[in-house]
């Protein structure tokens, strides 16, 4: 390559460097750097013998796939420009993007086929100012333009967020964005150009966000790009569990405002995690401005700023107004080369080089950051799409009954921001007709999802189009004819409940889903209908009847997945299941109960609070049910009304909270809640759970949900068991499969390598005594400094010292123990099912070898917690039992949990915890660690035998003196 800096540089050096390393991976497999360089050249031949030539453009079929950025190698490597195009858009969609981008070959990477199309293309030769791709954006005259973009302003682009926001080289990242969405070039070639690993979403990955963070933890990203409908959920699931994203080093957002508050929520929960809002449009390479949000300061309840300009980027106001507002116009080497065709649109040339005046309005504030203002011109932003409202009305007024057409957006219940369209007709139309007929000219986020009748336009004054008037007027309440709103129609019930409001039960799917309404309501449709139904296909339905089809058309569930009707009781899990009988064997106890209470502050309404519980409890079907003996099999039955009364008691706090868990048990009530009035504490909400409804890891997301439904009530709307029903379902079926593929019989086999070291820890129905630990800080900050290089997690790290004190504390080279994990990250209908966390059985071998101390813990940790190999508690105990017929093997006694405690936050202020008692662990042994800012500490229960006391002070003291039980050498080397 010659001319300078290209894409492909950093790629193809990788490939010679370290061609085995992974450059790709998707949902089918992988692809190392010197596969990919090799498949695609050959790609590139291919391309250059049937006439491509330099500087051609390729429509590339693009899915979310390695194939795709393959194929956008090839171009690149064959000296054209990839135009990519979303293979699912409508036929006449893809032929109208292409015919603009004047492409001169079609290239479909799922077979690699390739049809010329010759025409229209000029040669030139390899430089970094070569075009490497053409992107699309909106066209006002109804047509799209296509943006060129070079070499080298994409580079502006990757290059300016390295030096902002840095990440190491090698690094993991992912690719999410629609392949369309300018925000996928960053994605892709910001990792290759690094020689990363580009994680490509998973389709159903990219529409649940629960999903897409476990892909998140599961690959270990380091950097991504966060699509703003999941940044809600986003910081719920780091609040909750900051460890599960301990990889993350930058996330950017951007696309559409956010508020500033909720994103310094999130940095403030991840101590390595650097969050940049970005801004800027497809013409000047993703973003140009970068704001890089910090822990506190600012306006929490305003929108984020969008910072100041990348390094090689200039960004000016012009025609400023008496506020401050002005246009933003963008220069420097971001700048693409302009579009194809005659039009300049908003591109020019002044003395420091290209600039483009992007019509958006901004304004600087008093830190110098550059705030987004709106737009100067019509140009519409639907779910981080540009468009501009005069290619849709384009598109309306060649409909032959659309006399007159103007469009603007509406924000609609459930829906969203959406596209409104105001027309005069000159004959019957329907809201389904508009969409049917305009599905194959505009993308299905620019289609319009409500629509007013007119008999004229309103106008100002000035004879201008009144849009104030125009966003009063009320939609048209008329349903779309094939989902009628009374429809007994099971199908029309289920879409209605999920877009309830805005435009009526029969015009959901012709309203418009978000992305996170249509994973639920695939869900549902699973469940109920038994028709395997992906989020995306009822992403991608245009009407009620295109939904019906899909539906009808799809294949049957397979009964070992769908769960039972949910009228009947749900049968548990081996987990649910031998929590159950280990209580009907105790008798009524303590064993599986657990209290939290929290003293309220003066300004807290206790029944404002109390309704608030109710209203949460509500959400989820488990805190409606109660235990069942089926022909003796233990099952979940739902219907019980939840409850969260006042009360004035006359007792001490403790003694109070001893009543309500006195009814708590498994053949009980399995929850209790209750605000109480105390004499010694004053308001107090005190809450008592079982574990066969939820624990002490989740509990944290149940009170994170109160504290924001208490300050911002959401809507109270029942579940009816749907996801619970799936969660069981799910649960069982994997369970079965674990044990059908012989993964539990391996599992048990690792396990028992060493277990004639392993420890006996006695137990016994003695009274339960703690000790508290509190880990020696220069270790601690040691883990801490391991974790942030990105290699290894914070908990991985920490539970290296953990298992080299176990084995010190019990003198003993093995010593099996359970570990809580969790991947949930939300609370919603789908994942609260009984206990959230499952306890997987590890053995604490530590290595003496003077190799790193992390590593074989790290390895092992991860084997167990990989989906293949993940063997929940109580089948490796069946599986333990059942090699081990003469009981001859001490069955681990000993748990560990690292967790966070668990936080009440009203009104912005956290509510002090106050210490009431706790049940008792089903393991006699266990230690409970928090790590802080500060520190790391907390506590081990036990059995209040002679043994178990003498172990637990041993682990104190282990804990307290790591460095001076680790070698010096060891401490250097491997630990700082």
């Amino acid at each position: 390559m010659t001319g300078g800096p290209t894409l492909l540089d950093g790629l193809v050096a990788t490939a010679r460097t370290h061609p085995d390393r992974v450059a790709v991976r998707d949902t089918t497999g992988a692809e190392s750097y010197g596969d990919l360089v090799g498949r695609a050249s050959a790609l590139a031949e291919r391309l250059v013998a049937d006439g491509l030539r330099p500087g051609d453009r390729v429509a590339v079929a693009s899915t979310h796939s390695r194939a795709a950025v393959r194929a956008y190698v090839a171009v690149l490597l064959a000296g054209g420009a990839y135009v990519p195009i979303d293979a699912s858009l409508p036929q006449e969609r893809r032929q109208l993007l292409a015919e603009v981008a004047r492409v001169a070959t079609h290239l479909d990477p799922a077979g690699e086929a390739i049809t010329t199309l010759r025409g229209g293309a000029v040669p030139v030769s390899r430089r970094s100012d070569d075009v490497a791709y053409v992107i699309h954006t909106s066209g006002s005259t109804g047509v799209p333009k296509a943006v060129q973009m070079e070499h080298r302003n994409l580079l502006t682009t990757i290059h300016g967020m390295d030096e902002r926001a840095p990440v190491p080289d090698g690094y993991v990242g992912t690719w999410w964005a629609s392949p369309g969405f300018d925000a996928a070039a960053w994605e892709i070639w910001s990792v290759l150009a690094r020689g990363g690993t580009l994680v490509v979403v998973g389709a159903e990955d990219r529409l649940e966000p629960g999903r897409f963070f476990a892909t998140l933890t599961r690959e270990r990203v380091a950097s991504c790009f966060l699509p703003p409908l999941f940044v809600p959920d986003f910081v719920d699931a780091v609040e909750t569990a900051p460890e599960r994203f301990a990889s993350l080093r930058r996330i950017l957002v951007g696309a559409e405002p956010i508020q500033l508050g909720l994103l310094q929520r999130a940095v403030r929960a991840a101590d390595d995690l650097q969050i940049v809002n970005g801004y800027g449009p497809a013409e000047a390479s993703v973003f140009c401005t970068l704001y890089d949000v910090p822990r506190s300061d600012g306006d929490p309840a305003g929108r984020a700023p969008v910072g100041t300009a990348l390094p090689g980027v200039r960004v000016t106001l012009e025609d400023v107004d008496e506020d401050g507002v002005g246009e933003i116009v963008i220069h420097g080497g971001g700048v693409a080369r302009g579009y194809l065709g005659d039009d300049p649109g908003g591109f020019g040339i002044s003395d420091d080089g290209r600039h483009y005046a992007t019509g958006d309005l901004g304004r600087l504030d008093a830190a110098g950051d550059l705030v987004f203002s709106g737009r100067r011109d019509r140009q519409l932003k639907i779910r981080g799409f540009r468009i501009e409202a005069g290619e849709i009305e384009a598109a309306l007024l060649a409909l032959d009954e659309v006399q007159v057409a103007v469009v603007g957006t509406r924000e609609i219940d459930r829906v969203g921001q959406a596209v409104v369209a105001y027309v005069v007709l000159t004959g019957p139309l329907t809201l389904r007709q508009v969409r049917a007929r305009l599905g194959d000219r505009l993308p299905y986020y620019a289609l319009p999802s409500g629509i007013v009748r007119l008999d004229r336009v309103p106008e100002t004054i000035n004879n201008k189009i009144d849009h104030t008037r125009l966003d009063a007027l009320p939609l048209d309440p008329e349903p779309v004819d094939e989902l009628p709103a009374d429809s007994d129609d099971e199908l029309s019930r289920l879409v209605a409940d999920e877009v309830a409001g805005g435009l009526g039960a029969g015009s959901a799917i012709a309203a418009g889903i978000t992305s996170l309404g249509a994973a639920r309501l695939a869900r549902r449709i699973r469940t109920v209908l038994g028709r395997d139904v992906s989020a995306e296909q009822v992403l991608r339905a245009r009407s009620g009847d295109d939904l019906r089809h899909t539906v009808e058309n799809a294949p049957p569930v397979d009964e070992a997945d769908r769960p039972e009707d949910l009228d009947l009781p749900l049968s548990f899990d081996a987990q649910l299941t031998g929590m159950w009988f280990h209580e009907q064997l105790l008798g009524r106890s303590d064993a599986y109960r657990q209290a939290l209470a929290f003293r309220l502050g003066d300004d807290i309404d206790p029944a404002a609070l109390a309704e608030t519980v109710v209203r949460v409890l509500a959400r989820h079907a488990v805190f409606t049910a109660e235990v069942v003996d089926v022909d003796g099999v233990p099952s979940y039955a739902l219907g019980r009304q939840p409850t969260c009364p006042v009360e004035a008691v006359d007792v001490p706090l403790a003694d109070a909270v001893g009543r309500l868990a006195a009814v708590v048990s498994a053949d009980g009530d399995l929850w209790r809640a209750s605000v109480l009035v105390t004499p010694d504490v004053g308001p107090v909400l005190a809450v008592v759970w079982h574990h066969l409804v939820i624990d002490y890891w989740t509990v944290r997301q149940l009170l994170q949900e109160v504290g924001l439904d208490h300050d911002t009530p959401a809507l109270a709307r029942a579940s009816d068991g749907a996801g619970l029903a799936i969660e069981l379902a799910g649960r069982r079926r994997r369970e079965r499969q674990l044990v059908d593929d012989g993964v539990v019989a391996d599992r048990v086999r690792e396990l028992l390598v060493d277990a004639a070291a392993w420890p006996s820890v006695p137990s016994g129905r003695s009274a339960r005594a703690e000790v508290r630990v509190e880990v020696e800080a220069a270790a601690y900050r040691r883990a801490r400094r391991v974790a942030s290089r990105g290699r290894y997690t914070e908990a991985e790290a920490l539970l290296a010292i953990v298992e080299r004190s176990l084995c010190e504390a019990w003198s003993s080279p093995a010593v099996p123990y359970g570990l809580a994990v969790g991947d949930r990250a939300t609370m919603d209908d789908a994942t609260v099912a009984g206990c959230f966390v499952d306890t997987v059985l590890l053995v604490a071998r530590p290595r003496t070898d003077g190799s790193d101390p992390v590593a074989s813990c790290a390895a092992a940790l991860r084997r167990a917690l990989a989906p293949a190999t993940r063997v929940p508690l109580a089948l490796a105990v069946q599986g333990l039992r059942g090699e081990d017929p003469g009981g001859q093997i001490t069955p681990p006694g000993c748990f560990v949990a690292l967790e966070e405690r668990p936080r009440l936050v009203l009104g912005g202020v956290e509510q002090e915890r106050i210490d009431v008692p706790a049940g008792r662990e089903d393991f006699g042994f266990t230690l409970f660690l928090s790590a802080e800012e500060d520190g790391c500490g907390g506590v081990v229960r036990f059995d209040d035998l002679p043994e178990q006391r003498a172990a637990a002070e041993a682990l104190a003291e282990a804990l307290a003196s790591l460095s001076s039980t680790t070698p010096d050498g060891e401490a250097e080397e491997q630990w700082s």
